[in-house]
């Protein structure tokens, strides 16, 4: 049945309704198939191409979870010593602090009023600040790996102009990972003697510092030098 003669039974009523719109439908159709979703091949594709994705992009979350551990750590020591020096500026009064393995807290209960926003988990104890967030804090087991190097447990004492007056003449100290071959990437805080100034940046030696208990001045104008300041 040609277009034409389909035409005119239609124009003359000779070819029920019904039947001609089956006819179109059927007709218009014919040769396409429907979507029904994925075949497993493109499923595999799909999944194999984002398993390479994950292999390549892993590695690098990985390292960047790890230096941001570092850089955390880092921020709350440097914002300890910052705030323990406006306080003395304030106050009118020296502050007296100690960095730890794990830890900043003040010299003695006599110095409490340095660190305000510390705590004292045992009363009558010197207030103190852990070192990293509930994620990073150093005393916990699973971040044992993050490591303080240069003067740790040395005073720094911050004078009533904001000052430091640290023996023998620099404080400065090294964070690094003791879990990746030469300390991965280290980071570095250096307090100047007298004018007080704070630094932090990146420690570029290739390893992390070995000094005396307690650590001689050359040893720590060393890790000084070493600290470059990303700014």
């Amino acid at each position: 049945m040609n277009c034409t003669l389909f035409k005119n039974m239609k124009e003359n009523h000779s070819f029920p309704a019904y039947l001609s719109l089956a006819f179109l439908k059927n007709r218009n159709t014919k040769g396409y198939s429907q979507s029904h979703g994925f075949t497993l091949i493109e499923a595999l594709i799909s999944v194999t191409t984002i398993g390479i994705l994950a292999a390549i992009a892993a590695p690098g979350f990985i390292a960047w979870t790890r230096n941001q551990q570092i850089n955390v750590a880092l921020a709350q020591i440097e914002g300890t010593l910052k705030e323990a020096q406006s306080v003395a500026i304030r106050k009118n009064r020296s502050c007296i602090i100690t960095i730890e393995d794990t830890k900043i807290r003040v010299q003695s209960t006599a110095y409490n009023f340095c660190l305000p926003s510390g705590s004292t988990p045992v009363a009558g104890q010197p207030t103190e600040r852990a070192i990293g967030d509930n994620d990073t804090v150093l005393s916990k087991k699973a971040n044992s790996s993050i490591k303080i190097a240069g003067t740790v447990n040395t005073d720094i004492e911050f004078a009533s102009k904001g000052n430091a007056v640290i023996t023998p003449d620099t404080s400065a100290i090294v964070l690094y990972r003791a879990d990746e071959a030469s300390g991965g990437t280290m980071k570095c805080l250096v307090v100047a003697n007298g004018i007080g100034i704070i630094r932090t940046g990146k420690y570029v030696a290739s390893a992390p510092p070995v000094v005396s208990n307690p650590p001689t001045g050359t040893e720590i104008q060393a890790i000084a030098n070493n600290c470059i300041s990303s700014s």
